[in-house]
């Protein structure tokens, strides 16, 4: 699968071609429903031959031969694609990029100058990856989850060192009382014990920021007290993309880690994208920074003023056209792209037609010009 730059670079490079563009929804939960995709795609692709009959002989020619790529690059699937959803590109000179993809895309099958990018967006969701952190007071365990797949990456331990009693294997010094000694150097170990659980724990927080990343989710579980303390510590600014997930424990199997972090992982990020849609409403108006609806966006677009694209699902399944001209323009300003999850997709659909954008400046809805807020 492509990461976004290689999206995007691909996207630059065949713009100018014709390209048949394929989004398949891959999933199939009954097993006598494995073949059902290659029917529905044949009967996509004979529907877009018959919309060609009218075009020149050599743009038909073309379109038959990147429609014989697919099938045979296709051929190799016996019964269902393994993925939750598949996506291709193809031009008369074979398959520029084809994969399974980690979300649910809707149908698509296009013909026409460029790749279809949007749908691949909310794949690409799927591959922000999630670093999560089994600690208790002795060690830490650090994975990676990403695209479902689950990575041990490290295993960070506390390092103590705790000096036995002064007496021990020599005679006691004189005055030296047992219950009092005893009880000093308890004490004194479990100091160090403490000491040495806080040194680990500033390890770990200093080990999951450099792996998080810029956008990396980060999740902490193990014992309570120690998974909290970690979390606690993480600076600031980083705390929406921070959970400590209950029923996470130090001895979860590696399938109940995958579990929980893909159900903390949905909940920060329907969070954050809840806070994006409640943000993106509060400014916009005829004197904020965010647009809101289809035309108001697209105008936004077109004058270079648009900062971060939110759509949802239900906007990229029914108004593919729309949202293939928005996400283009958004990579050509260079705009950041959110194709957003419930609750706040839901929110988004129902105030706004399901797209809107947080914009660099005021733009006129003329799209003719913008000024500074």
């Amino acid at each position: 699968m492509f990461t976004y730059r290689q999206l995007v670079e691909l996207e630059r490079t065949l713009r100018p071609v014709k390209v048949l563009s394929g989004y398949i929804p891959a999933e199939v939960r009954d097993p006598a429903a494995r073949q059902i995709w290659r029917k529905e795609l044949d009967v996509r692709l004979a529907e877009l031959r018959a919309g060609l009959a009218n075009s020149p002989r050599a743009q038909r020619a073309s379109f038959d031969r990147a429609a014989e790529r697919l099938g045979e690059h296709l051929a190799g699937y016996r019964g269902a694609l393994r993925a939750v959803g598949f996506a291709a590109f193809v031009t008369d000179d074979g398959v520029q990029h084809a994969a399974p993809l980690p979300a649910e895309v809707p149908w698509l099958v296009a013909w026409g100058d460029g790749i279809r990018v949007a749908p691949y967006l909310r794949a690409l969701k799927q591959l922000r990856p999630a670093v999560i952190t089994l600690v208790d007071s002795r060690k830490a365990r650090l994975f990676r989850y990403r695209g479902g797949t689950l990575e041990l990456l490290e295993t960070i331990r506390a390092q103590a060192h705790v000096e036995p009693p002064y007496h021990m294997g020599n005679a006691p010094r004189q005055g030296f009382k047992p219950n009092t000694r005893g009880r000093t150097g308890t004490d004194a170990a479990q100091r160090e014990l403490r000491a040495g659980t806080d040194r680990m724990v500033a390890d770990v927080v200093k080990r999951v920021v450099e792996l998080a990343g810029v956008d990396g989710w980060m999740l902490f579980g193990g014992t309570a007290r120690t998974a909290l303390a970690a979390a606690a510590s993480l600076p600031e600014h980083l705390s929406g993309r921070v959970m400590v997930k209950q029923g996470l424990q130090v001895s979860s199997s590696e399938a109940e880690i995958a579990r929980h972090a893909a159900d903390g992982v949905s909940q920060l990020r329907g969070a954050r994208d809840l806070a994006e849609i409640e943000a993106l409403l509060d400014r916009s108006g005829a004197h904020g920074n965010g647009a809101m609806r289809i035309n108001a966006t697209l105008h936004a677009l077109a004058d270079g003023a648009v900062q971060e694209l939110l759509l949802t699902p239900a906007f990229l399944a029914e108004h593919p056209d729309e949202a293939e001209a928005a996400v283009r323009a958004a990579m050509d300003q260079a705009a950041a792209i959110e194709i957003v999850s419930d609750p706040a997709a839901r929110r988004l659909d129902a105030e706004a037609e399901g797209i809107g954008a947080r914009l660099r400046f005021v733009a006129h809805t003329s799209g003719a010009s913008a000024t500074m807020s």
